[in-house]
């Protein structure tokens, strides 16, 4: 499972820059401080893609998971919660879990090619 680098944001300052990686089936990334995550998602594939973010083992886990839909050719920004989706206990504790997936049915694998969805991660 690959890990989404995460690039730290400077307040009255310049952060380092973005380092975007290939889309995989499954990924994740790491949670760091409540309410203070988003995660960028570049779709250069020709197929619109999905992303599912399973849901976390905290107090907001009933929510459930959530599955949005790329446009191809953008870029998107997603903000998580981590109450929601964050993962407390197990291999992937403090991390999000997130898969590249059909945008209609998170079920289904993605019809493109993978490495064409860029993913980068800036915590606050």
């Amino acid at each position: 499972m690959a890990e989404i680098q995460r690039t730290e944001g400077v307040w009255d300052g310049i952060s380092a820059a973005l380092a975007f990686a290939d889309g995989q089936e499954q990924m994740t990334a790491a949670a760091g401080s409540d309410e203070r995550m988003a995660l960028l998602i570049q779709n250069g594939d020709a197929a619109k893609c999905g992303i599912y973010v399973e849901p976390g083992d905290g107090l907001r886990r009933s929510i459930g998971g959530l599955l949005v839909a790329i446009p191809n050719g953008e870029t998107r920004v997603v903000m998580l919660d981590s109450m929601r989706f964050k993962k407390l206990q197990g291999e992937n504790a403090g991390k999000f879990v997130l898969h590249l997936c059909d945008p209609a049915d998170k079920g289904k694998a993605f019809a493109g090619t993978a490495a064409n969805v860029k993913f980068a991660q800036i915590h606050l």
